[in-house]
């Protein structure tokens, strides 16, 4: 009996392993989209491919894109395999189902209770939605997910990749700019820990890439932040209403995305409560920074996005400190896995929060309700859906009318499928260098 048993017990972690990777694959596949501020940065990309340079409308040169490194990503990928639109959405599934393998214990090392917490990533409703999305948010969760295990993994093989932890932040920093906030206490806590002198060279490194890419933007675009920042930031408006709006972009995460609110808070207590030694703290330090970053720039107009990045980092750590069980009791990890597995099934069985709104009154919007219609995996994948987008309609015929101007909220769609020959005055000020730095309309979004 003991001997026909070994080979299931052998089997049984590789299985659960198999099971949970499947489970987050089979969500982000299923959940699949593109949203309209995808195709402002593919607008760029198909630009560029044309020979017009990094430019957005083709006579001036404005930086519109948030995610210097996710372009670059898109320019590199869609050049081999050409369908602007789908290639980014199969790299955005390929990118994210790879940053959740990487911090999903292996079997033979660890038990199957703490590969089961790899589940709380998937219970996240924001989460799975912006592993896709054409934003940047799979390529943060992989570039998050190798700072961790290159800071402490948990298999002593990540050990020579402690040496590429600022190469590693540099390159996050350039995904998206504000989340320095999250990775330097990380970085300084490394910094701690390696003393000056052996970090020296990896710091310089670290720093040299982000001042490269600094220096062109200004030399090329005349700024150092994106115009997107500028657009979103300088509103004119008071920290205290500011605050009021971001206060309440949290309050739509935790009616929209309970679970994803749920993991986060459960997170952020077993570091510091529980682990307490200075890596956890330094993530946790990052997030709490991250989060009162969101609430005073007054949150965002998607719905959990800016959510995202905190709740993947905030379970990557806690999967990590929950290998070391001299610091973390098995009862709470026992517990924090069959809860992850109730969260998934909740998801995988369709809830997704307590709002059906899909615009709701504060101007908070669950993007990929409003967009899936006709531009998710499938809709794309058939190609009819996206011919009957007025927005796409009305700027297929300007771009037949020859060189011409639009005015238009809806920047993404109607440039891409206008093409180079339509000049798009942007209402909205996200790829406007002028109105940019306007004060914003006291009741905007």
């Amino acid at each position: 009996m003991i001997d026909k048993a070994s080979p299931l017990q052998r089997r049984l972690p590789w299985a659960v392993f198999t099971a949970v990777i499947a489970v987050f694959a089979w969500l982000v596949i299923r959940d699949a989209w593109l949203c309209d501020d995808a195709f402002i940065t593919l607008r760029v990309v198909d630009n560029f491919q044309n020979g017009y340079g990094l430019r957005w409308n083709v006579v001036e040169r404005v930086q519109v894109f948030t995610h210097p490194l996710w372009c670059l990503t898109l320019l590199i990928v869609t050049g081999i395999f050409g369908n602007l639109a789908l290639t980014t959405l199969w790299s955005s599934i390929v990118v994210s189902n790879a940053a959740f393998a990487l911090i999903v214990p292996r079997p033979g090392q660890h038990s199957s209770q703490l590969v089961l917490l790899a589940l709380m990533i998937p219970a996240s409703k924001a989460v799975v939605q912006y592993s896709t999305s054409g934003l940047e948010g799979p390529l943060s969760f992989l570039l998050l997910a190798l700072l961790v295990l290159a800071c402490g993994g948990l298999e002593p093989a990540w050990g020579r990749w402690d040496r590429w932890v600022p190469l590693l932040a540099a390159a996050i920093v350039l995904t998206r700019q504000d989340l320095l906030l999250v990775v330097a206490p990380l970085c300084i806590a490394w910094l701690v820990r390696k003393g000056i002198r052996r970090a020296a060279i990896p710091l310089l490194a670290g720093a040299g890439a982000v001042a490269v890419w600094e220096l062109f933007s200004l030399i090329y675009y005349g700024s150092l932040v994106p115009n997107t920042a500028l657009a979103k930031l300088s509103t004119g408006m008071t920290l205290s209403v500011k605050a009021a709006q971001g206060l309440r972009y949290v309050g739509d995460f935790v009616v929209r995305d309970p679970s994803g609110f749920l993991v986060l808070a459960l997170c952020l207590v077993l570091l510091v409560a529980v682990r307490r030694d200075l890596q956890a703290r330094a993530v946790a330090t990052g997030i709490a920074l991250y989060v009162l970053y969101i609430v005073s720039i007054g949150g965002d107009f998607m719905s959990g996005r800016f959510f995202t990045a905190p709740v993947f980092l905030a379970v990557a750590e806690t999967v990590r400190t929950a290998g070391d069980r001299s610091r973390l009791p098995a009862l709470a990890i026992t517990g924090t896995g069959i809860a992850s597995i109730l969260l998934v099934a909740a998801h995988l069985f369709g809830f997704n929060g307590f709002s059906s709104e899909v615009i709701s009154r504060n101007g908070i919007a669950d993007e990929r309700d409003f967009y899936a219609p006709a531009l998710s995996l499938a809709k794309l994948l058939d190609g009819q859906a996206i011919e009957r987008v007025g927005w796409v309609h009305d700027a297929k015929e300007w771009r037949d009318k020859g060189p011409s101007g639009l005015i238009t909220d809806t920047v993404g769609l109607s440039g891409f499928y206008g093409g180079p020959d339509v000049h798009i005055l942007d209402v909205v000020a996200l790829s406007d260098p002028l109105l940019s730095r306007l004060p914003a309309k006291s009741d905007s979004r």
